[in-house]
Formats: C-alpha cells, structure tokens, sequence
C-alpha cells in the first residue's frame, strides 16, 4: 500500500511539474501568431495580405525580426497571414471598435473559410492560440485607450491577442509600434514614457518603445513611416521581459567594451552613492544596426533609474545635464 501511494505520489509530482513548465509566457520561447485580415465594406485595404505578411514576418525589419533582436533570440513568432476577408458591414468611422472587430474575428473564425488548423498555432497545447493578430482595413488616428487594441471577447480563442487598423494617423503601412505598444501595457503593465511635451518635457524621447519611440528613431520620420520602425525597449524593460540580464558591475573598471545591443552585446548595471542620494545606472551601446539605424547619433546611453521595475523613473541621461 505504502508503494502504490509513492507511486501515486510520483505521478501527480510529474504531472505538476509538467504543468509549471508549460506555463504560458507572452513573450518568452519560440510561438506562433495567425494575422487574421479583416476588410469592412466601406473601407477597402491599401496593403494586400501579403505586403501585410512581410511586415509581420519577412522583412528585415518585420514585427519577428524586433522581437528577435530586442529580446536577442528568447522570443521568436511565426506563423501566417489570412487572405483579406470581407465583411457584409460597414466600418462605423470612429477611431475605437474593439468590440466590433472582435465579434467580426469571432464570425469568420467560425467560419473557417481557409480551413485554418488551429493546432498549428497552439505551441503549448492549451487549446488557444498562442497569438491573434486581428488587423481590419479601415485607416484610424491613434493615440486611443489601450482596450481598443485588444478584447476580451478573443480570450477564449487566444492567449494574446492585439486589434490593429491596417494604417494610423495617416500612416501608409502596418503600425507595428502600437501593436507592441500596447501588448506591452496590456500584457506586462508597461507604463507610457511620452513626457509632457506640451511642457517641453519628452520624456525618454524616441529612445525607448513606451516614449515616443512608438512612432519611430527620430523626429523626421515620414508620415507614411510612422509607427512601422519603433525603437528598442528600454534595457530595464528588457530585463522584467526576461530577455536580459543586466551585469552588475561591483568594482572600478577600465578598457570595459561595451557591444552593440542590436546584435546581442550586453547590458551593465552600476550603483553609486553620490551627495544627492543614491542612484543606478543601466548602461548600453546602441549602433547602426536593425532597429536602431534611424537614430540620428549612435554610442553609448545611459539610463537613470530608481526603484526595481518598470513604473519606476527612469530617464536617460542627457549630456547636458538636462532632464527634458
């Protein structure tokens, strides 16, 4: 009797460890993401579905390729694109219908007109897909409330998904800087680092994804690029997705060689103790490479941070001492 209990014993430890391990990460290990394409009426797609494949997944500089260089090959997506799929209603011309797109999604799922295998899409067998992207054709301004890119009615159906218009604030290509905006927010709580710039404050500037990096790398990016190459997320930001490790450095260091972030080079962790408190600094090296080619300078940037996670401050330090 004592053997057949250990033996049970065994068997619910294995298959709770199973269970831990399947543990759904958003953004951590290698998943798979159906784009589903969807046309109102009203509002006929400037981009076929296979521009809109490129972007997503092709591309040099696709929404794969960032999350492969931002998180230096712990997350990679792939997957494909629906054909673009039309709908018998009109888009209402308003800026936020998640709703809406949600119960179109949920019909031509149902419908199945491309007879999609699901199970391809589920890499840890929980039943859902791993990640729905939901893009619809109608052109709309951003800057909206973070639930108008995502529902609650595709939870059942996916374990992330993202609502997105095929084009924003006038844009002319697929806003990959939204989408990871506000999966961010939605999924990790990311806070927005925009600043006031009514107030001449910028905040992290066009240095980080939650600042205004969502748009782009600099400040003369074209209307039709904006939203399609965003910048990094912050090193802090990257470290709470689990996809660095910052390197704590405890004692005085010279000829330390810092390599670019953009192809796999480290981020370093330092603490000092000045006569205005205490601080620590997340220090990277941002080069010409990937996502970063944009950016009008490239080297060395400093983060000042306080506190232990992403809400926390944290601004770059300006050469000029400036906190604008």
């Amino acid at each position: 009797m004592k053997f057949f209990i250990t033996i049970l014993f065994l068997l619910f430890f294995s298959l709770t460890s199973q269970a831990v391990l399947k543990t759904y990460e958003p953004w951590l290990g290698n998943q798979k993401m159906l784009v589903l394409l969807l046309a109102w009426d009203n509002e006929k797609p400037v981009l076929t579905s296979m521009q809109v494949y490129d972007t997503i997944f092709k591309d040099s500089l696709s929404l794969a390729s960032y999350f492969n260089e931002n998180s230096q090959g712990q997350f990679n997506i792939s997957g494909e694109t629906t054909s673009w799929n039309s709908l018998d209603q009109s888009w209402p011309g308003t800026d936020c219908e998640p709703n809406l797109v949600a119960e179109s999604a949920k019909d031509v799922l149902k419908q199945n007109p491309e007879n999609i295998d699901f199970t391809e899409y589920d890499s840890n067998q929980d039943g859902k897909i791993d990640h729905l992207l939901v893009i619809h054709s109608a052109s709309v301004n951003g800057g909206q409330d973070n639930d108008c890119y995502s529902s609650g009615q595709l939870n059942s159906i996916a374990n992330t998904n993202y609502i997105s218009a095929l084009t924003m604030d006038g844009g002319s290509k697929v806003p990959i800087g939204m989408i990871l905006f506000h999966g961010a927010m939605r999924y990790y709580g990311f806070s927005s680092y925009y600043g006031m710039p009514s107030y001449g404050n910028y905040g992290i500037g066009m240095w980080g994804m939650m600042g205004l990096g969502t748009w782009g790398t600099h400040n003369l990016i074209s209307r039709e690029d904006i939203y399609r190459y965003p910048s990094h997320f912050r090193p802090r930001a990257k470290a709470e997705l689990k996809w660095a490790e910052p390197i704590l450095i405890t004692e005085s260091k010279s000829n330390l060689k810092i390599t670019p972030i953009e192809t796999g080079g480290h981020i370093y962790q330092t603490h000092f103790i000045g006569n205005a408190g205490s601080y620590n600094f997340l220090l990277e090296y941002r080069s010409e490479e990937g996502f970063s080619k944009g950016h009008p300078g490239h080297g060395l940037i400093i983060w000042d941070y306080w506190g232990g996670n992403s809400s926390s401050r944290n601004n770059v330090v300006e050469a000029n001492g400036a906190s604008d």
